[in-house]
């Protein structure tokens, strides 16, 4: 009975504060189409109340007044936002579906009473519903059945005023192409690029810019086009477009940062370079780099990006750029709250502890977000507890409502808590389970069999891994056995076939390398016609090695060396000695099989 009541005050606090999240969505993006996905997103899932429940996460839908009155407050925003910037083409698609299946379903039961042979079935299944297949933002509006009164009237004066600017602006279009003008073509498309954005219509958007990009001239309405582009990809969805022009933004800052860096280094400056514009680009190019992979869900590569971005120091002005008072006002673009959370969260599910701490310690990285930047500060100092509550329990509200976060936010507490348990096994080497749930607490541990469940099946995963492609936490494991009799975890010594393997190289490397030196020894002996003799003449009267008969030629005995050379050395003549001609010439008409 405690337990269900916890999780009843639990399921409560939690749709209170994602209540509270609607008001933050709405600060944050006062205008574009970012806040109007953030508000769909929203309205879709707070009917669905997610709540921690010992580290697992459950759903059940919430019916109550308080989280419907929330909805249609977030349709409501969303209708003011779509008439106040003239966004006709998705306020027909969101608030228009109702309108239109009234309209279908009386022209069907229209053709239904004129049509007495065809039943209701079929009826049905003639109507529009197949013809007319709705996105899923109005799915969701359909289906919590917005209170939102569809204004048709507001709709076709927006879209007749939209077709009479666009005949406009196409009308200056053909002028400038007639007239062969390079800069008046790029203005002109990208006059018909910004106002197909502000209706909604992002394709011709995409159009209009992909034309406009053709007319630039120089590198920094290359670079503004650009983010155009991957602006507009990201608000459709199309990541193989981002991606592909953020590596052509990438190389336009390379290429556009060299000669700067070079007239710096030789006291002058370069032409055409602005290098804070340029340093300013290359955050914004990083945080669309990262909005794209995490939309493509690839974590890890979008945490390298966010770490550097966050940890600029002129972030903020970047940021202010690309806002709607700034130089490129963005169609669809990111607060710098939600950049903060998203570094900091991702950091504690795929960042290493070096990495924690250093975002952690950071002046102003993490200054949005002070809550996860002292969970990364508990997590790199054993305070496994505190940090699993920020993030699962004070944070998850937030998470959970979140469009790139949201859809996966179970699997990524997944990796936050088998990331503890590998940390926590670090520091022993034989520890019981008990213990361990003890030492975690509840939240984190529910019971000693979910850690036992967890940690075979992290010990089956370290061992079928192969050694290639194993990471530094998954390494540690392999040497992990759990003892199901007692539960106890137990660190045995090492027994990795890659030590092994890798003292076999080493001995192999070092045979291979006496027999090298030897040979080239040998090689030059045989080149400068020398005899080289080692031993004690009694023990071993020829020597450890000799080449062949060469030396009972030379009258060789004892530890000598003879060179064809003449010296007037006393000394010398004890160990080197002279070699007549004749000597050298039947040496030289040998076989020279059998002077080895």
């Amino acid at each position: 009975q405690k337990d269900t009541q916890h999780q009843r005050k639990a399921s409560l606090l939690h749709t209170i504060a994602i209540m509270e999240v609607l008001d933050s969505i709405l600060e944050r993006y006062p205008t574009g189409a970012a806040r109007i996905q953030r508000l769909l997103f929203y309205a879709e899932h707070i009917g669905e109340t997610i709540h921690s429940d010992n580290g697992e996460t459950t759903t059940t839908p919430s019916k109550n007044q308080q989280v419907e009155g929330h909805i249609q407050k977030a349709y409501q925003a969303i209708s003011a936002t779509c008439k106040s910037e003239g966004n006709f083409v998705q306020y027909k698609n969101i608030f228009g579906s109702n309108y239109m299946d009234a309209s279908m379903g009386n022209s069907n039961d229209n053709h239904a009473s004129s049509s007495m042979a065809m039943n209701e079935d079929s009826t049905a299944a003639a109507s529009g519903e197949k013809q007319h297949q709705p996105s899923p933002a109005v799915a969701a509006a359909s289906r919590h059945n917005t209170s939102i009164e569809y204004d048709a009237t507001w709709a076709e004066e927006q879209e007749t005023l939209a077709r009479q600017s666009r005949e406009v602006l196409e009308h200056r279009l053909q002028v400038s192409q007639s007239q062969l003008h390079k800069e008046s073509i790029r203005t002109a498309f990208l006059a018909l690029a910004h106002q197909a954005a502000g209706t909604g219509d992002f394709v011709a958007a995409f159009q209009g810019f992909i034309r406009a990009k053709d007319y630039c001239t120089n590198r920094p309405q290359t670079t503004a086009v650009c983010l155009h582009i991957v602006s507009v990809s990201l608000a459709m969805n199309n990541l193989i477009s981002a991606n592909d022009f953020i590596h052509k933004l990438e190389h336009t800052l390379r290429s556009a940062s060299a000669p700067s860096a070079s007239a710096s280094s030789t006291g002058g400056s370069g032409n055409n370079t602005n290098p804070v514009g340029t340093e300013l680009d290359q955050i914004l190019v990083q945080t669309a780099a990262a909005l794209e992979r995490m939309a493509a869900v690839k974590f890890p590569e979008a945490l390298q990006s966010l770490i550097q971005v966050v940890q600029h120091e002129e972030v903020d002005s970047a940021f202010a750029n690309a806002g709607s008072d700034g130089k490129h006002k963005l169609l669809y673009w990111v607060a710098p709250q939600d950049v903060s959370l998203y570094a900091a969260f991702l950091c504690l599910c795929h960042g290493s502890s070096s990495q924690m701490m250093a975002l952690a310690d950071h002046v102003s990285a993490l200054e949005w977000v002070p809550r996860l930047k002292q969970a990364l500060a508990d997590f790199v100092h054993a305070k496994y507890q505190d940090c699993w509550n920020c993030v699962a329990v004070t944070l998850l509200p937030a998470l959970s409502v979140d469009p790139l976060l949201g859809p996966h936010l179970d699997s990524l507490l997944k990796g936050i808590r088998r990331k503890i348990l590998q940390q926590y096994w670090k520091a022993y080497s034989c520890v019981p389970l008990a213990v361990m749930a003890h030492d975690l607490g509840p939240s984190l541990v529910p019971s000693v069999d979910a850690l036992r469940d967890d940690w075979v099946t992290l010990i089956l995963e370290a061992q079928q891994s192969s050694s290639s492609s194993r990471s530094d936490d998954v390494s540690d494991l392999v040497n992990t056995r759990l003892d199901m009799a007692t539960d106890t975890l137990h660190r045995d010594a090492p027994t990795d076939q890659s030590l092994v393997q890798a003292a076999k190289l080493h001995r192999l490397t070092k045979t291979v390398l006496n027999d090298s030196y030897s040979m080239v020894i040998r090689f030059a002996c045989q080149e400068h016609d020398l005899v080289v003799t080692s031993g004690s003449d009694v023990q071993n009267p020829d020597g450890s090695w000799r080449p062949g008969s060469r030396q009972s030629r030379r009258g060789g005995g004892g530890d000598r060396m003879m060179d064809d050379v003449d010296d007037d050395d006393d000394d010398e003549m004890a160990a080197v000695g002279h070699v007549s001609h004749e000597d050298v010439s039947m040496i030289d008409a040998m076989n020279p099989e059998d002077l080895y």
